[in-house]
């Protein structure tokens, strides 16, 4: 009796189980699809705006160098460049120049045990003119 039952309220109803399972995945598929479309939408907002943003941003930047390259340098500039400057010059004469140390050689001033790693320089020649 109950199999005639459930024959009979399928066959009532007009609709078997498996076409219903098909209407409800293809009902939840629908459901998905807008919900990705919807979350698509949103970061397609999102993506506009920071690029409306970063254009904004570009501009400002651009409009910032423009005064700066405009404006010049300031003051102090001026007087970081001039110290600059002067500090190369003496670097520049002093790595030319060999100035002659006044005062002992590094082998006197040295304790004897130490000397013979230090060997003295040899003399001067002199060649007669």
């Amino acid at each position: 009796m109950r199999k005639e039952a459930s024959l009979h309220s399928v066959l009532r109803v007009g609709r078997c189980p498996k076409t219903q399972k098909r209407k409800m995945s293809r009902n939840n598929l629908d459901k998905v699809l807008k919900r990705i479309e919807k979350s698509e939408e949103k970061s397609l907002k999102i993506l506009f705006k920071q690029r409306k943003d970063l254009l904004k941003a570009l501009e400002d930047n651009e409009r910032l160098i423009e005064t700066k390259l405009t404006r010049g340098a300031s003051p102090q500039e001026n007087k970081l460049e001039q110290e600059i400057d002067k500090l190369t010059k003496v670097i520049a004469v002093l790595q030319g120049s060999t100035v002659p140390r006044s005062g002992p050689s590094i082998t006197k001033t040295l304790p004897t045990f130490l000397r013979r790693h230090f060997p003295a320089p040899p003399p001067p020649i002199y060649t007669p003119l």
